[in-house]
């Protein structure tokens, strides 16, 4: 129940879900639920990632076609994942694309 309050107080994984992810702000909302503050030390340490990760620039992508997978079983076998993380399921929305 306590971890269940965390993850809501500090936004339950929604970083991961969005490109718009922001570390440090993450970092300070997981120190706040616990009643926690951010040393300066490590806050400097925070910024100075933050404008470091701003001057990368990465172009790669990922591709299910460089591996041996098929999307269909990623999604029967992570199944409990994909539900509890209310993932999109693209084998879904292909059905539905084609049933339209």
């Amino acid at each position: 129940a306590h971890q269940q309050g965390v993850q809501q107080d500090i936004g339950g994984g929604s970083c991961y879900q969005s490109r718009g992810c922001q570390p440090r702000e993450t970092v300070h909302r997981i120190y706040a639920a616990l009643g926690m503050s951010v040393s300066p030390s490590y806050e400097q340490w925070l910024v100075d990632q933050e404008d470091r990760e701003r001057g990368h620039a990465t172009h790669f992508e990922y591709s299910i076609d460089d591996y041996d997978l098929a999307v269909e079983d990623i999604e029967s076998r992570l199944a409990p994942l994909f539900d509890q993380y209310q993932w999109p399921r693209v084998s879904e929305a292909t059905l539905e694309g084609q049933q339209a």
